[in-house]
């Protein structure tokens, strides 16, 4: 009895200290930055199936931004995002959504590569977007802050400046196809990220 008991201590240790490890990355943190009405939901939904249906699904053009540190340039080759968006393509596809990357950049800025959120996303942000509020960004982040693997901004009816200007998706650049963050690298955070 005694070694039973000892046994179900050990495995209940062994079970905790793995769910430490798996918890020090807070999957997604993603701020609310409007109030859209409820039923927006439902609009959205009845939208998209109606060009769905005329059309055969929806091509969002993707822009990608890559940030690192100086100390990680270079660690997310550009096969990297590929394979990232080829992982978005596959999951998105039976929903009748693909993802026509356009541009692949990759910058290095050690401040930009660890921000969360506020005044330098802006900045960022400001510099490198593009495309229109229809068109989805992409950034991967080397370092980004507070143990997160992303986040993303919920679409708005009638976004301001500041939500067309922060609009887009940020992922931990290690949580792609292949990268280092172990339980996280085979390109589903972007997936979830974009989803929102």
């Amino acid at each position: 009895m005694r070694s039973t008991i000892l046994l179900l201590q050990a495995v209940a240790a062994a079970t905790a200290v793995l769910a430490q490890e798996e918890q020090e990355y807070t999957r997604c943190y993603t701020p609310i930055t409007g109030n859209p009405p409820p039923e927006l939901d439902t609009e959205i939904t009845q939208d998209e199936v109606e060009k769905r249906s005329l059309f055969g699904g929806f091509e969002i053009d993707t822009y990608v931004h890559v940030i690192t540190t100086e100390a990680k340039e270079g660690r997310y080759p550009r096969e990297m995002v590929e394979d990232q968006m080829r992982v978005m393509n596959e999951e998105y596809n039976p929903s009748g959504i693909s993802f026509n990357t356009k541009s692949i950049d990759f910058y290095v800025n050690d401040t930009w590569a660890t921000t969360v959120d506020g005044p330098v996303e802006i900045e960022y942000k400001t510099a490198l977007r593009k495309g229109s509020y229809d068109d989805l960004n992409l950034y991967f982040l080397s370092d980004l802050g507070g143990g997160l693997l992303g986040f993303c901004y919920f679409p708005e009816r009638d976004p301001s400046e500041l939500q067309r200007t922060i609009d887009g998706c940020v992922n931990l650049a290690g949580s792609m196809p292949g990268a280092e963050v172990t339980n996280y690298n085979m390109g589903f955070t972007a997936v979830h990220e974009t989803g929102h």
